[in-house]
């Protein structure tokens, strides 16, 4: 059973940035920087170095 299989220790690092300008905010979320590989469940990686980034209009 996947649940019950022992997991490996595993650090991964995450930031999160924003700044905001009058109605505008300007936001980056960089995921697993390091590009660690590593599972919560086993049989499952999760995903290496990924980023979202976006402006978002507050009115």
């Amino acid at each position: 059973d996947a649940y019950d299989t022992p997991m490996d220790p595993y650090n991964v690092l995450d930031l999160s940035l924003s700044k905001e300008w009058n109605r505008f905010t300007v936001f980056a979320d960089l995921k697993n920087i390091l590009d660690s590989s590593y599972e919560v469940v086993s049989g499952y990686p999760m995903p290496g170095f990924h980023f979202l980034a976006g402006l978002r209009v507050n009115l």
